[in-house]
């Protein structure tokens, strides 16, 4: 029996309070047999090769400076963590590497001026901060370029305080090698050095998903990009799977975020108790409820020792990753199909860029969606990653499967000529956009992508005019094309 992974290309979760900087969207999702496992690493500390332990201290006050433990010249930051997955893993389905960092300036110094701290940068900064370095174990480096999730200093608010975010799928990169195990080193991440308002701080991780011999069915999912947590709470509803229907539900969440102090509390993470009614704080020894993300890399209740510089203190990068306490089954139900999360701070600010949940399934369910899986391979509605045409399988998306000419009500999208666009397809994931987008030029046409603010998919344009008729004669011809089957016009900055 061939193994499949079915991937949602449609935007399973909701943000339901917009913060600062707020791009934060599902990546990932996927039904498998198997589990996830993170590893990852602070590049800014204190010292350069020395641990740094000291919890009781604020970010702004420490002269940060690249962490380099590697001895080699090539590198100016680098840092090291160790994976391990279970020997009977069959296949690893999807491994993806992040870099974030605080990145307003190369360096920063702060001064007094009168009775206040000023901090003030250099005004200098690489523009290349998708481009580093990535070594997998017993192999030497090679030269890597991710995509840029998010970029801070691109946003006047941002400058004193720029967070960034980059990501690379490295599937292929680790099936090629032989020892899925062992040191994976990343180096030439870049970060402000010095001093900068909040305190500078940067890191990295690798999240992989993996099928075993007799793993038991999960939902695992992941969600990237930057949203900036400070004044308001952000809360998210996570969907697209149901628990299984008898026994205790097994969930973890995983949380990646900058800027998290260990000397600065008032920082949460709630989740909702479905049979209480109300959000109630997670925590564990080394995670107060009221002081959550403390620049700690921790799995469950234990610091996760497996990397070079093993820092108690990582001065604003951390990695969470936790068991949900999930007793007689207070937050997640049996047959449940959704979870709710509110991150919260009365203190300082810090910037969520990476999250990851995963639970046990319904084995019915689980069976249900790789049948749907079979089905769009067979009817070859897969290419590039496109929408699945049953409209009963598509949640959120009226009037694609309409015969007849739509023409959506107006959007304004900044920066965007106004006109009437028609779409070719809408992803969640950027990743099936660009690939659409390049499949669409190999049939030589001309498509450009942008996003929709008021849901964040992608949308894949292959024309656009000021005159609706010019539109709808294109469109009509376009519908000719055996790869087009479901076109629509938007309105575009016209009202």
């Amino acid at each position: 029996m061939k193994t499949l992974y079915f991937i949602f290309f449609l935007c399973c979760f909701q943000i339901l309070s917009a913060q600062t900087n707020t791009n934060f969207r599902l990546s990932k999702q996927y039904f498998v047999r198997g589990d996830a496992k993170i590893i990852g690493n602070t590049i800014l500390s204190k010292y350069k090769k020395k641990s740094f332990n000291n919890k009781f201290v604020i970010n702004d006050v420490v002269k940060m400076k690249y962490v380099d433990i590697d001895n080699d010249k090539s590198t100016f930051s680098s840092s090291q963590a160790t994976l391990k997955i279970p020997k009977n893993t069959k296949k690893i389905v999807n491994a993806t590497l992040y870099w974030s960092a605080i990145y307003s300036f190369n360096r920063g110094v702060k001064k007094r001026k009168g009775n206040n701290i000023v901090y003030r940068g250099n005004n200098v900064r690489d523009k290349d901060i998708h481009k580093i370095k990535f070594k997998t174990p017993n192999n030497t480096y090679q030269n890597i370029e991710g995509k840029v999730l998010y970029d801070g200093f691109e946003k006047s608010k941002n400058t004193d305080n720029a967070p960034y975010v980059c990501y690379l799928d490295v599937t292929d990169i680790i099936n090629k090698n032989q020892n899925k195990n062992g040191v994976y080193t990343v180096a030439n991440i870049k970060a402000t050095q010095g001093f900068t308002t909040g305190g500078s701080s940067g890191g990295w991780l690798l999240h992989v998903v993996f099928e075993t011999e007799s793993g038991t069915p999960k939902f695992i999912n992941t969600y990237h990009g930057i949203n900036t947590i400070s004044k308001k709470p952000l809360q998210i509803e996570l969907n697209g799977f149901k628990t299984v229907k008898e026994e205790n539900v097994k969930a973890a969440l995983t949380l990646a975020t900058l800027e998290g102090d260990s000397g600065l509390g008032r920082d949460q993470c709630l989740i909702y108790n479905q049979k209480k009614e109300k959000f109630i704080p997670l925590k564990n020894k080394l995670r107060p409820a009221r002081n959550f993300f403390n620049g700690t890399i921790t799995i469950n209740e234990e610091n996760f020792k497996d990397r070079l510089p093993y820092n108690l203190n990582n001065l604003g990068f951390d990695i969470v990753e936790t068991d949900l306490p999930n007793q007689n089954n207070q937050i997640l139900t049996n047959a449940t199909t959704s979870l709710k999360l509110k991150l919260q701070t009365k203190s300082d600010r810090f910037h969520l860029f990476f999250a990851s949940f995963k639970t046990e399934v319904d084995s019915v369910f689980f069976k249900d969606k790789k049948e749907i899986e079979e089905r769009n391979i067979e009817n070859k509605i897969k290419i590039n990653g496109l929408l699945v045409k049953d409209s009963k399988y598509i949640n959120g998306i009226t009037d694609l499967t309409n015969k007849e000419i739509a023409i959506k009500k107006n959007i304004n999208i900044p920066n965007l000529k106004s006109g009437y666009y028609i779409i070719s397809n809408v992803f969640s994931n950027p990743d099936f956009a660009e690939k659409w987008k390049d499949f669409l030029k190999n049939k030589n046409h001309t498509p450009i992508t942008f996003v929709n603010p008021e849901n964040q998919w992608q949308y894949v344009s292959i024309f656009n005019n000021l005159d609706k008729n010019k539109a709808i004669l294109e469109l009509e011809q376009l519908k000719k094309s055996e790869y087009f089957k479901d076109l629509w016009i938007q309105k575009i900055n016209l009202d």
